[in-house]
């Protein structure tokens, strides 16, 4: 990491992130607790992701267990992608996810559907293609009724071209392909939810990706600065509220 992408304090910081740690054990120690250390907090230090992933998936897991048995809500599972990117056109990219999305939700049979979501940005980068992909992993809550009323059904086709429609990616690639040739959404039920949960709470960009070089790193330091990686809509929003989570 170059020093000149963060002040010299932070890098200090990042430098000596985890170095001090201190734990209350039982007197068999068998149990620990952490009770003080010092960590940098930057979401650029591997270790201080690890830790926000982890805490993430706690709360989000909690807040979804709270939203069930409140409102008695279901879930969806979604990734919304678009085609890689190079490195120069990655902050224009996330810039139109962000706009597209808010668009998505604003269509009238997804507003009427969608109680509310929780959105987490990823970028994973491709070594071979020296290219990137910026992406989406979204958890929806829905009534019950969702899955049985087709005034409220939005099957996987349905939103695979309603996601082409508010990027503007309509469009057909030499091979014949559709320019957006794919949309995940599925059900979360059981085992799932955990699974789920992880996808949205894990890192945003992977460590070893991030520092292949210094090029690299600094396309997605530019990219990620400053933005909000993960959001609450609706009635996660309220939930997190009402529960004082702070994520």
């Amino acid at each position: 990491m170059s020093e000149n992408r963060v002040p010299t304090r932070m890098h200090e910081l990042m430098m000596g992130c985890g170095s001090y740690l201190e734990f209350i054990a039982t007197v068999d120690k068998e149990k620990k607790k952490l009770v003080q250390a010092h960590f940098c907090k930057n979401r650029f230090c591997p270790l201080c992701a690890w830790r926000k992933a982890r805490k993430d998936a706690m709360m989000l897991s909690i807040m979804m267990q709270a939203i069930a048995q409140e409102k008695q809500y279901e879930f969806l599972f979604m990734t919304l992608t678009t085609p890689n990117v190079k490195g120069n056109q990655l902050n224009e990219e996330i810039n139109l996810f962000n706009q597209a999305l808010s668009k998505l939700f604003r269509r009238k049979k997804v507003k009427a559907a969608i109680k509310g979501y929780v959105r987490k940005l990823e970028i994973t980068y491709n070594k071979e293609r020296d290219d990137y992909n910026p992406h989406f992993h979204l958890i929806l809550a829905v009534n019950k009724s969702y899955f049985t009323n087709p005034r409220y059904y939005i099957n996987q086709v349905e939103w695979l071209d309603l996601w082409r429609d508010v990027t503007g990616k309509t469009g057909v690639n030499p091979d014949g392909t559709d320019e957006i040739t794919q949309l995940d959404i599925r059900k979360v039920k059981g085992f799932q939810q955990e699974k789920a949960v992880l996808e949205v709470a894990k890192y945003s960009a992977k460590d070893f990706e991030m520092t292949e070089n210094q090029a690299v790193f600094d396309t997605f330091y530019f990219a990620m600065k400053g933005r909000q990686l993960i959001t609450f809509n609706g009635v996660f929003k309220t939930t997190k509220r009402n529960l004082s989570l702070v994520l």
